[in-house]
């Protein structure tokens, strides 16, 4: 493997842990036993070019899932059908990094991402659209200083929100939230942000127009980024004051049921992080951890006492060394729910669940002659 290749695999890696996949959620309760630990098992994938990695899912149905993800560089895109993986070539394939994915039917799904125009040393977001049959490239708006998009959450065809970061080519990182009404997309105003501050945004989840939240991070100290839009506009919503703070993916369940992972470090040791939004405030909810190394990246939850989230322990994004860290919350407390040791390692960038029981999480495995292949578990509830 080139340097470059190596670089961009880190670049993207590392970016692909707090992408933001798009969660199926849903409020019924789910008829499995939900507090007995879950068998996953690996999925047979395949991998495009050497070097593949996802690093979000969604599904309508359990017999209509995707999932997005990059090479070094070029687009991935893997579609199950309830019994096979195949890959699905995207429109823009040869230089695109997908970050998020949102499906809302099997004619239906928006993924988002970015391209890096080496000769220009230029960011552009990209937006493609899956209309059953083929990917397009669907025009969205562009920044002078470049922009990433990271996730997209759709809730019917003319609405639809994707989120990520502007002035990416200069590391001056703004936030980004751009809404597709069914003829276009355009830039949706945000809070503006305090001097010298940055932000990234990383998550959106909904339960419906009127209940949207982002997620992501403020810099240059890091610390957790919250937005709430009511149908009218975004507000920042208070998160408890944690410094060397990452937020990952949200999930809602209702408007005063949601979740939000994350990480926390205290020097050079990382530890999980999970918040539970009660209709009033966020409140940090003790999660455990595998190693002295650990990030939560995904969560997806299938009711108020059925709750998954995945990330990674020993967390080594130069050297693939890792290994897949999944959590669940039974109503009462988080606990580790152990998964197979896979190749040289792995790692889990993004979880769907569903109200059968089912959970599949998506990442890489790290093994030889390839750096990273594509992974999925499955595993199922009551089973």
């Amino acid at each position: 493997m080139t340097s470059a290749r190596n670089k961009a695999l880190r670049r993207w890696s590392r970016a692909a842990l707090f992408t933001l996949v798009s969660l199926t959620l849903n409020t019924h309760l789910n008829a499995q036993d939900s507090t007995a630990p879950v068998t996953f098992t690996q999925q047979t994938t395949p991998n495009p070019r050497p070097n593949s990695f996802l690093s979000a899912i969604s599904g309508s149905s359990e017999t209509n899932i995707w999932a997005v993800g990059t090479t070094t560089p070029g687009a991935v895109a893997l579609h199950f059908n309830g019994s096979t993986w195949r890959s699905v070539t995207m429109a823009a394939s040869a230089n695109a990094n997908m970050s998020g994915v949102s499906v809302l039917a099997p004619a239906d799904v928006w993924a988002v991402g970015s391209s890096f125009n080496a000769s220009a040393q230029h960011t552009t977001s990209l937006i493609e659209h899956f209309d059953g049959k083929k990917w397009s490239v669907v025009p969205s708006p562009h920044f002078q200083a470049g922009e990433r998009l990271f996730g997209v959450k759709a809730f019917a065809r003319n609405d639809v929100f994707a989120v990520g970061e502007s002035g990416t080519d200069n590391n001056k990182f703004r936030p980004l939230i751009e809404h597709f009404d069914g003829t276009a997309w355009t830039v949706v105003p945000v809070p503006a942000l305090k001097p010298g501050q940055t932000q990234s945004l990383h998550a959106v989840a909904a339960t419906s127009h009127s209940d949207v939240w982002v997620t992501g991070f403020n810099g240059p100290v890091f610390s957790g980024a919250i937005m709430h839009f009511d149908g009218q506009k975004f507000s920042n919503v208070p998160f408890p004051s944690l410094s060397s703070v990452n937020l990952g993916q949200v999930a809602a369940l209702a408007t005063n049921d949601a979740w939000v992972v994350g990480a926390k470090a205290t020097g050079i040791v990382s530890s999980t992080l999970t918040a539970h939004w009660d209709g009033q405030k966020w409140t940090i909810v003790p999660s455990p951890n595998q190693t002295s190394t650990n990030v939560l990246g995904a969560v997806s939850a299938i009711s108020s006492d059925d709750v998954w989230a995945v990330g990674c322990g020993i967390c080594g994004f130069d050297t693939g060394a890792g290994s897949v860290l999944v959590e669940h919350f039974d109503g009462t407390q988080w606990t580790i729910n152990s998964v197979p040791e896979l190749g040289n390692g792995s790692i889990g960038n993004s979880v769907l669940t569903f109200p059968t029981g089912d959970i599949f999480v998506g990442g890489f495995v790290s093994g030889l002659p390839d750096f990273a292949d594509t992974l999925i578990l499955h595993g199922k509830e009551g089973q």
